[in-house]
């Protein structure tokens, strides 16, 4: 959220102070352009990794792994590997889709937190920035430094990284 607002801080003062328009109006624009692109950017890299994912066909797996296991156990003389192991392993996989299913909700959730958090970031900048200034112990041109060193380090993050990301793929 403090990555989303420094980046788009501009544009919220710009909207708010230079064309009069109303907090919550420009915070509401910036968070659903946030979305915006935070969802277009998920659907990119979906399609960019399901294309490089081919169908698997898992049907013959148990037959494959149950051959394996036969081929041990008769070579050794002994049941090294069991059904009973086997299909617990099945369950063993079936929590691990299941702890990726709930990792990914639970990313979803946080993202969704995180654009309500941005959206009151948005609606109350500038006070929330002299709040802040407040309680800082910095002060004239320490202050003045500390803020373009964390805008410069942000902005290298949030757009440096993905154009370098963009340059690769490229």
């Amino acid at each position: 959220a403090i990555t989303l607002y420094i980046v788009f801080r501009r544009t919220l003062f710009r909207l708010t102070e230079k064309h009069n328009w109303p907090h919550w109006l420009a915070a509401l624009l910036l968070v659903l352009a946030c979305a915006v692109i935070l969802v277009g950017m998920g659907y990119g890299m979906a399609k960019l990794v399901s294309a490089q994912v081919q169908q698997v066909d898992t049907t013959g797996w148990m037959d494959k792994i149950n051959a394996f296991a036969s081929t041990v156990n008769s070579k050794l003389g002994i049941d090294v590997i069991s059904t009973a192991t086997i299909e617990k392993s099945g369950g063993i996989i079936s929590r691990v889709v299941g702890s990726i299913l709930n990792t990914t909700y639970s990313f979803v959730a946080n993202i969704l937190l995180m654009l309500v958090i941005v959206y009151f970031m948005f609606a109350s900048g500038r006070r929330m920035e002299s709040t802040i200034y407040n309680y800082i112990p910095f002060s004239g041109e320490s202050l003045s430094m500390l803020r373009s060193e964390v805008k410069n380090m942000v902005y290298s993050n949030a757009v440096g990284i993905p154009v370098i990301m963009l340059g690769q793929t490229i």
